[in-house]
């Protein structure tokens, strides 16, 4: 369960750093472009949110929109306090760890799929007007990446010491 998550976790920040790659040669390739308002367009990734149906059931967190435990075994749905994910009736696996009385037992998953999204000069310059007499717009992107990388990290961190303290747990 917990490698699920940092397995997705790492996939999110994967997709976070190659578009912080990309604007930063997109923006040096084409500073001129964006200044003259030459006609382009940009190709990047994004994560999108999507549920995929299942022939078992998962619990999910209605909250986050999360998929606590793929195939949990638990027998009913008045049950979700005894799976593994959960402790002392919170969940440890959703980001919210929220409350059992949010989880619920349904036949789908909840991932994410990279998809390519195209952006046009005028889209761009509406990102970038700050752009023109330097580089701000971009840095404000480059920041918002990073913003959103640092957070996935700090989520991989946590999800790992919890890793860690299951194993001296278990140790013991």
């Amino acid at each position: 369960m917990q490698l699920m998550k940092i397995q997705k976790t790492i996939g999110n920040q994967v997709t976070d750093i190659m578009n912080i790659k990309q604007d930063k040669e997109f923006i040096a390739k084409h500073e001129k472009d964006i200044e003259n308002n030459k006609d382009f367009i940009k190709t990047y990734q994004v994560n999108v949110p999507i549920k995929v149906a299942k022939d078992f059931e998962s619990l999910n967190c209605t909250i986050c929109s999360e998929t606590c435990h793929e195939n949990c075994s638990v027998p009913a749905g008045f049950l979700i306090w005894t799976c593994e994910a959960m402790t002392n009736f919170k969940c440890g696996i959703c980001p919210g760890k929220c409350s059992t009385d949010y989880h619920t037992m349904q036949k789908f998953t909840h991932e994410t799929k990279t998809e390519n999204r195209t952006e046009t000069r005028e889209e761009l310059k509406k990102r970038y007007e700050v752009a023109k007499k330097g580089a701000a717009g971009c840095t404000e992107m480059v920041t918002r990446n990073r913003a959103s990388l640092e957070q996935s990290l700090k989520e991989l961190d946590k999800i790992l010491k919890q890793v860690e303290e299951k194993i001296l747990k278990l140790k013991r």
